[in-house]
């Protein structure tokens, strides 16, 4: 994708390719760690797809993990104002350039 669209790639570290969960944590540890090596095994044994469906599953999420913080954090209407007022035209170029709309998308009406 870089390449087509003319930009440099950028190199990322092991690490920035680890699959992670930043907004959550193991409600129990030991079972977070069970889990991780029950899905390694079924991942070896071919059963890569009944891991991605548990990962995806609500029920799983909630089971393992609870999540940080307290409320998702809303940004203030006068920040919401600037970053329309900043990107509306980049994105309405996006927008016409490649045949998508962006704006509807990610609810920037």
């Amino acid at each position: 994708m870089t390449d087509w669209l003319g930009i440099a790639r950028q190199q990322l570290t092991p690490t920035e390719l680890e699959a992670r969960l930043p907004a959550s944590e193991a409600r129990w540890l030991p079972l977070a760690r069970l889990a991780k090596h029950g899905a390694s095994w079924a991942r070896v044994h071919d059963c890569a797809d009944v891991v991605a469906r548990a990962k995806h599953s609500a029920l799983v999420q909630r089971a393992l993990y609870r999540t940080l913080g307290g409320e998702r954090p809303e940004m203030p209407a006068e920040d919401i104002a600037f970053m329309h007022e900043q990107f509306d035209a980049e994105i309405a170029d996006v927008e016409s350039e490649f045949a998508i709309s962006l704006r509807q998308r990610w609810n920037w009406m």
